[in-house]
């Protein structure tokens, strides 16, 4: 048997104050949910949050030109692939 790691993927609801960070798998898991604060610190901390869970390949960000605009920059800059995503 072959030990196949699983993709991650993220979405990630932005607020002024938070960012609440949803994950789920190809296989429609979901192993995490966490929020962060909204700072540049913190959005660091996500990209680490993500790559926990197994290789982490996109995420869907809520707001890209607003409250999620430098979540998006931070994540583009460590290679992970941005989506626009609708509110939920």
């Amino acid at each position: 048997m072959r030990n196949e790691q699983i993709k991650v993927v993220a979405r990630i609801d932005a607020h002024a104050d938070t960012q609440h960070v949803a994950l789920a798998t190809k296989h429609g898991k979901h192993p995490g949910y966490t929020k962060f604060l909204a700072v540049r610190s913190a959005y660091r901390e996500i990209a680490v949050y993500l790559s926990g869970f197994g290789p982490a390949t996109a995420a869907g960000i809520e707001g890209t030109g607003s409250y999620g605009a430098e979540v998006a920059q931070v994540l583009a800059g460590k290679r992970f692939s941005i989506r626009e995503v609708t509110q939920a």
